[in-house]
């Protein structure tokens, strides 16, 4: 059969190996489809992901088997889990320990950082891994507020919650660093480096 092939086709009895001797070229074809598709994502997901929680929400609402939570997620969080069991975690075990370069290093119970001026947030989730929880309400201790009762010493350069470097913070000044973190988790050690 003598025509002319797109590059993404080859002629009938010959494998692409015999073609270029390095295998199956892609296309022109796949590619701008690929391009499109993720166009096409960045435009509309929002949208789709809304439409998706909407039709979705009775259903994992009204679900008694709890077999709804193999769908994607509806406005929720997801849980990854990796280790073989979790910690018990409650109100009356957590701790939060603030050390390193900080004038008066603590260890503070729940009710002690109830106790502290608390900050209200209302604000979208958006994970790494591309879902999100919107309106998501966050309460707490605004980390410049626990900085200033512990005193940051001069030099202070960074933060980190359990020995993980605080993936989002600000240094405001020498004595302020702006970061948000979830309250309630369990024990968590700040340190002010």
């Amino acid at each position: 059969m003598d025509r002319p092939w797109d590059d993404d086709e080859q002629p009938p009895g010959e494998t692409a190996a015999e073609v270029d001797g390095a295998g199956r070229p892609i296309g022109r074809r796949i590619v701008l489809g690929m391009l499109g598709l993720g166009a096409i994502g960045v435009i509309f997901g929002k949208q789709l992901q809304n439409a998706q929680s909407n039709v979705l929400d009775p259903v994992v609402r009204n679900d008694p088997t709890g077999l709804s939570n193999l769908l994607p997620a509806v406005d929720r969080f997801r849980y990854y889990n990796v280790a073989s069991s979790e910690p018990e975690r409650t109100i009356a075990n957590y701790q939060l320990t603030v050390g390193g370069l900080v004038e008066r290093p603590m260890t503070l119970s729940y009710a002690a950082l109830q106790a502290m001026p608390q900050t209200d947030l209302i604000k979208d989730f958006q994970c790494v891994t591309g879902w999100r929880v919107p309106q998501v309400h966050w309460s707490g201790v605004a980390l410049p507020d626990l900085l200033d009762h512990v005193g940051v010493k001069s030099g202070a350069t960074a933060v980190q919650f359990g020995g993980t470097a605080a993936a989002s913070y600000v240094v405001n000044s020498a004595t302020q660093i702006t970061a948000v973190t979830a309250a309630g988790s369990g024990s968590v050690t700040v340190s002010v480096t």
